[in-house]
């Protein structure tokens, strides 16, 4: 500004001093006026500024506080999530915990079954072939053709060996031969023993009753071999299952 004003002093050094001072004053202004609409503007584009980045900023922490409110009613939900899984996976892992108890006992079961199935089975298996063979010599032993083949003796050792098999037998296969057949079949092989001729009056009875318990072994084998096979199915579908689910 001195520098400004010591100019203008030069410049108007011919001048009265009134004219060089109102010279002056008029310079000063002009430069005022220009130096204050130039910081006006440069006050106007950094109020400007101001404004629109208070607003920017303004929308920014509203956006954010939006944001927070989203993310922690999210994180409060992913915790209900998670602590419904966490229960879900307990339940899950003591489910597996029962399920393989479940498939140990049923395996057990399934064995001992598969055992007593196979034990009984090839029981009446040898009861049926025995009382096939009893029936086929006593068949034998009454015709004229077969006298010099098949005698007393080998029809009373036919029902020795069908006696023999049937009490080895167990209770629920024999459970449909009474008393009094087992009563006969014995009486029939005392009368054998006592008798020289391969034929007693009993005979025919007894062919009966034997093919009475040829067809009862032969439907018992059919109905626990079909029992057997349900059993095994059902045991199947219970481990197949279980063993994909874990």
């Amino acid at each position: 500004m001195k520098l400004v004003f010591a100019s203008l002093l030069f410049s108007h050094a011919s001048t009265s001093p009134v004219e060089k001072i109102v010279t002056l004053l008029n310079e000063m202004q002009s430069k005022i006026e220009v130096d204050a609409a130039k910081e006006e503007q440069m006050y106007n584009k950094f109020a400007c500024w101001c404004e629109n980045s208070a607003k920017r900023k303004a929308a920014a922490i509203t956006d954010a506080q939006s944001e927070m409110r989203k993310l922690g009613q999210e994180i409060l939900s992913l915790k209900g999530k998670v602590a419904v899984r966490t229960a879900e996976l307990e339940q899950l892992i003591e489910d597996r915990k029962e399920n393989q108890k479940a498939q140990s006992k049923a395996t057990t079961i399934r064995t001992k079954e598969n055992k007593e199935y196979t034990k009984e089975t090839d029981e009446i298996k040898e009861a049926l072939a025995s009382c096939g063979a009893a029936i086929t010599t006593l068949v034998a032993g009454t015709s004229e053709t077969e006298l010099l083949q098949t005698g007393a003796g080998m029809q009373m050792q036919a029902i020795q060996s069908l006696k023999t098999h049937l009490e080895a037998l167990p209770d629920s296969a024999t459970a449909r031969i009474t008393p009094k057949k087992m009563s006969m079949l014995r009486q029939y092989a005392t009368e054998l023993s006592h008798s020289k001729s391969k034929y007693t009056p009993a005979s025919a009875e007894i062919q009966g009753i034997l093919g009475d318990m040829y067809e009862t072994f032969a439907n018992d084998l059919e109905s626990q071999t079909q029992d057997e096979g349900m059993k095994n199915r059902d045991f199947e579908d219970f481990i197949l299952p279980s063993k994909r689910n874990f």
